[in-house]
């Protein structure tokens, strides 16, 4: 995606998805880098302000990973 940003100039951008199990701790965000973090459940996606095909995507790959016996 390319973004014009003030501080930067022109610039291509490219976004990940990580899609992650939380197994404990805290999530911090390093805040030069993230406007925002947190912890979803898989079934709360839907609500969120993405782009319309991100949590069909995100609910395949949360299916692949292994869950804890």
């Amino acid at each position: 995606m390319d973004i014009e940003d003030r501080k930067a100039g022109p610039h291509r951008h490219i976004d990940f998805v990580y899609v992650c199990q939380a197994t404990g701790g805290n999530l911090t965000a390093q805040v030069e880098e993230v406007g925002g973090a947190k912890w979803v459940p898989v079934e709360d996606l839907a609500a969120l302000h993405t782009p319309a095909e991100l949590p069909a995507l995100i609910t395949e790959a949360a299916r692949l990973i292994p869950q804890p016996a």
